[in-house]
């Protein structure tokens, strides 16, 4: 058929080629064959086998290759979708890879597998599962973000749960969120209530609010400024904590209370230390972790405590020890004291700074519990 003008009212079928100017078709019709014209508009249901544009409520199934796709009716695109901008503004399903150099989703939208884009802004409520690569990131409502996520800066301001290895130049989460596995960030920020696992690692890391911090953390600088718990290793340049905090593992150059520095010295011995003696030792033997560096420590006062067991508990013993030494040149002077019984123990210190102990027999020994701990001055 081919015509200047081609209008068709009623129930037709249009077999092999169709071309004119223009082509209405107001009722139910088959077109069968290719179709050129013009203008095509379809008013009725319409079965076309051939070449489609379509810009009402569609479904498509399969390829859509475009310069510019606009869809903005309720809309299902599945496998493949290429275009030079995908502009969707209805609740919509996109299944398979989505390549576009804008993509933008206004509506509440499931994204799965991976989508590429130059910027990718999510406004509605939106599930993002696969590797999503972007320019930047900017998602304003609740949404779930799965596996990878890579952006020049990623911006989450509603509540969101982040799944997997996120990494950005700036990452800002303002609303109750959940970081899993790893983040990487130039500066992480967070305002919300917030649970962070897994290793994250940052430039600075603000959080503001009540927060959760797993495992570890490293950052050049790390604030904290509402109630914390903080399990496993922290390691920062600078760590200033201004609420109720609990810290499980810490690592810091300086440790300021109330103004004050109570940082250790370096050869001293703050936690208690535990040591197994055996019975009937007559040369002097290194007690394990009793020593003092002669290049960092002039003097030391150590306390020790002596529990001796035996078998028929006959002749258990206990006693208290106050050990004071001073290192003159080359050489280690060492004064002993004590209170309790007397537990045959002798102590002694050799030239590079370390404790000996000698003991007598004792019948049914069975065991020598010996704890120890030092204060030291340095040299």
């Amino acid at each position: 058929v081919t015509a200047g003008a081609l209008a068709v009212t009623g129930a037709s079928i249009l077999k092999l080629g169709v071309t004119a100017g223009s082509l209405n078709v107001t009722g139910e019709s088959t077109l069968n064959g290719a179709v050129t014209a013009g203008a095509l508009a379809v008013t009725g249901a319409t079965l076309i086998g051939g070449d489609l544009t379509v810009t009402g409520q569609s479904i498509m199934n399969g390829a859509v290759t475009a310069g510019a796709l606009a869809v903005t009716g309720a809309s299902i695109l599945r496998l493949g979708v290429t275009a030079g901008s995908l502009n969707v503004t209805g609740e919509s399903t996109l299944n398979g890879a989505v390549t576009a150099g804008a993509l933008a989703v206004t509506g509440a939208t499931l994204l799965r597998l991976g989508v590429t884009a130059g910027s990718l802004n999510v406004t509605g409520d939106s599930t993002l599962n696969g590797n999503i690569t972007a320019g930047a990131l900017n998602v304003t409502g609740q949404s779930l973000l799965q596996l990878g996520v890579t952006a020049g800066s990623l911006n989450v301001t509603g509540n969101s749960t982040l799944q997997g290895f996120n990494t950005a130049g700036a990452l800002n989460v303002t609303g109750q969120s959940i970081l899993q596995l790893g983040l990487t960030g130039g500066s992480l920020n967070i305002t919300g209530n917030s649970t962070l696992q897994g290793f994250n690692t940052a430039g600075a890391l603000n959080v503001t609010g009540q927060s959760i911090l797993q495992l570890g953390m490293t950052g050049g600088s790390l604030n904290i400024t509402g109630n914390s718990t903080l399990n496993g290793s922290v390691t920062a340049g600078s760590l200033a904590v201004t609420g109720g905090s609990i810290f499980n593992s810490v690592t810091a150059g300086t440790m300021m209370v109330n103004g004050r520095d109570i940082t250790p010295s370096l050869g001293d011995i703050i936690k208690e230390q535990s040591f197994n003696a055996a019975n009937n030792v007559t040369s002097g033997s290194a007690i394990t972790g009793f020593s003092f560096d002669n290049g960092t420590v002039r003097a030391f006062d150590a306390v020790v405590s002596i529990a001796i067991t035996t078998s028929d508990n006959g002749d258990d013993r206990f006693a208290y020890y106050n050990l004071k030494g001073i290192q003159k040149g080359n050489n280690w002077v060492l004064n002993s004291s004590y209170v309790g019984d007397n537990t045959g123990i002798t102590f002694s210190i050799n030239n590079s700074g370390q404790i000996l102990y000698t003991s007598t027999n004792i019948t049914n020994f069975a065991a020598n519990l010996v704890k120890f701990k030092a204060l030291t001055t340095s040299v």
